[in-house]
């Protein structure tokens, strides 16, 4: 049973290092590109919003896209990073309140860094809303998991 967990404990650290470096490799797209991609995404949304409907709904195309991009790119995306982070460290550590404040720090400087990154690509900036959206989803993920293990723990007995 030891076994398996330490597995797990390397398949989760995996799965959060491709998730970082997956929103970096993003981060440092041009403009095109990522305008390209989100458009994609946000006509996806469309199709199933309209499906779920049943064409019920008018979509204004143009808040659509702004919103897929928000909370689908930064927040959403995110909160799978703050999610997987936590679980890292505390997989690794396993101290709660100790996986918790570093995986905070870890997921605000990446948070931001991935912001920072696009003053690299041609046509593109950082844009602080993108900074506070990709920190809320951080947070979010993170408490998430937190509250979630924090639980399980407590319905847990304890054999000392």
């Amino acid at each position: 049973m030891d076994n398996k967990k330490s597995i797990w404990k390397y398949i989760v650290l995996a799965i959060y290092i491709l998730l970082v470096g997956s929103f970096f490799f993003f981060s440092l797209r041009t403009s095109e590109k990522s305008v390209k991609e989100s458009t994609i995404a946000t006509d996806a949304v469309e199709v199933i919003g309209e499906a779920v409907t049943f064409k019920q709904v008018e979509f204004d195309y143009d808040t659509l896209y702004y919103l897929t991009r928000k909370m689908i790119g930064h927040y959403g995306y995110n909160a799978l990073m703050g999610l997987f982070c936590f679980l890292v460290i505390y997989m690794f550590k396993k101290r709660g309140n100790f996986a918790l404040a570093i995986s905070l720090i870890i997921g605000v400087v990446i948070a931001i860094a991935g912001e920072l990154l696009q003053f690299i690509p041609e046509g593109r900036v950082p844009d602080s809303l993108d900074a506070v959206f990709n920190i809320l989803g951080e947070v979010t993920g993170l408490l998430f998991i937190y509250i979630i293990i924090l639980l399980k723990e407590r319905k847990t007995p304890k054999n000392d």
